[in-house]
């Protein structure tokens, strides 16, 4: 019998990354719909009584590290007080933090404090999406073909926000935490479950905190997953990747658990949702290309001066200039793309950051006007006309667009092919509940995704909608 309690109750850091994870739950087999903010325990076994797979999105990825335990502690402990099976904290796979944004050494003592955890598992790896960790060091693949070490990666390198100067992910923790860490290495991963065992035990009698996990393969999820549960504390919390999410649904099956189909879905595909929006506030190489690509593809392409979106003097003159456009091309039947960058090298880049020097601002600060500036035109927009399908490239933008959308709830319409699915949104506004979302992170998705998005085939939210708010 497929056990009812909820199987997995996860964090994530950012909006892209934690609808990534909830599309591998759900591809699993698992029933799994993400909130944004924590839902009673009444309202899940009331209103969502079949789904074993809850998730939060969250924004910590971009909070002020002064910030990041007034949001997460309450949060962590109101989870803890569900009783779910196993938790996880879900990270961006390129570890983009640092001691003053989005502190994952942090998120790690908060969470090892909260579940009372002997010690806490990190495994960022997420082979399938290019992210590897070995020997402790990160690479990150770029396309299909180049794989550099992560403080060479042409991107995630020269973040603006939280640029990753260190590949050896337990130096970049020692700048975050005091917590003691330890490494189980590719080499003790490949040899099973039993030597994983062994590894972790010997570090914890050694009284390592936070162990992390050297991985290359898809295969190896599973059996860290597994080798993790049987040596933590109960219940377990962990932290890692959207692809942590295929190791523990192999440990829920291998656990009794789950069935090996608990859920599947047939539905009328619908593919006619008109044009689309989209709306990068990515500065990412790849989110570059598909922007070209969407330019050269009949989208109706719009560049916002993000500088102007610094000044109140400048703002409303600029959302005003872009909405206008894009209302424009969205009532001639064009999809169309609003961007802040093209690429890593787009000159607007440079001028928000001599804007900033100049103004004084902060780096977060800066991100935080841009994300304003965003959600002020995405609200004007829809206000206007009736937009079916939404895409919102860059996780950080992502965290701070949706605040304008009245999203309480969100669940997986389709998947596409990369890790950026549609999802469904559940809202209390009737012209919001039942609309279709993508989240996508800057490094994720081929050239074409756009394209991808705008033709796809989804089921009427009316025949698979897992519950109601």
């Amino acid at each position: 019998m497929t056990d009812q309690r909820i199987l997995n109750y996860f964090y994530g850091d950012d909006f892209t990354g934690t609808m990534s994870t909830a599309e591998i739950f759900t591809a699993e087999g698992l029933p799994t719909v993400v909130f944004t903010k924590l839902p009673s325990l009444s309202l899940l076994k009331k209103s969502f009584p079949k789904v074993r797979v809850v998730g939060i999105a969250g924004t910590t990825r971009t909070l002020p590290t002064a910030r990041l335990a007034e949001e997460l502690s309450p949060i962590l402990r109101a989870m803890e007080e569900q009783q779910a099976v196993t938790y996880l904290y879900k990270v961006c796979s390129t570890f983009d933090s640092s001691e003053a944004t989005g502190s994952i050494g942090l998120a790690i003592e908060i969470g090892k404090q909260v579940f009372e955890a002997n010690y806490v598992a990190v495994h960022p790896s997420a082979p399938a999406f290019g992210r590897y960790v070995l020997f402790g060091n990160m690479f990150t693949a770029l396309g299909r073909d180049s794989i550099y070490r992560l403080d060479r990666h042409p991107s995630m390198s020269t973040h603006p926000v939280t640029p990753m100067t260190e590949s050896d992910l337990l130096r970049h923790l020692s700048k975050q935490t005091d917590l003691t860490k330890g490494l189980v290495n590719i080499l003790s991963i490949e040899r099973g479950v039993d030597s994983i065992k062994n590894d972790i035990r010997r570090l914890i009698d050694r009284e390592v905190r936070i162990i992390l996990f050297d991985c290359l393969y898809g295969r190896n999820h599973g059996e860290i997953c597994r080798a993790v549960y049987e040596t933590a504390s109960h219940p377990l919390f962990m932290m890692g990747s959207h692809e942590a999410a295929y190791g523990l649904s192999e440990l829920f099956r291998d656990l009794g658990l789950l069935d090996q189909k608990a859920y599947s879905r047939k539905d009328e595909e619908v593919s006619d949702r008109g044009p689309i929006l989209v709306v990068s506030g990515s500065c990412a190489v790849i989110s570059g290309r598909q922007i070209l690509w969407a330019r050269k593809n009949g989208f109706a392409e719009i560049a916002v001066h993000s500088d102007k979106l610094l000044t109140p003097e400048t703002k409303g003159i600029e959302t005003a200039r872009v909405t206008g456009a894009a209302l424009q091309a969205l009532n001639k039947g064009r999809s169309v793309v609003v961007h802040t960058a093209v690429g890593s090298e787009d000159e607007r880049i440079d001028n928000v950051r001599t804007m900033a020097v100049r103004s004084g601002m902060s780096a977060g600060e800066t991100e935080a006007y841009i994300g304003d500036g965003l959600r002020e035109i995405v609200r004007s927009v829809l206000s206007a006309f009736s937009v079916k399908r939404l895409v919102i490239a860059g996780g950080d933008t992502a965290g701070a667009v949706q605040k304008c959308l009245h999203i309480e709830a969100l669940q997986i319409a389709a998947s596409v092919g990369d890790p950026a699915p549609i999802c469904y949104v559940y809202s209390r506004e009737p012209e919001i509940n039942g609309a279709e979302i993508a989240f996508k992170g800057g490094q994720v998705g081929q050239e074409g995704y756009f394209g991808t998005i705008r033709n796809a085939r989804t089921p009427d939210f009316s025949q698979a909608a897992l519950g109601s708010l």
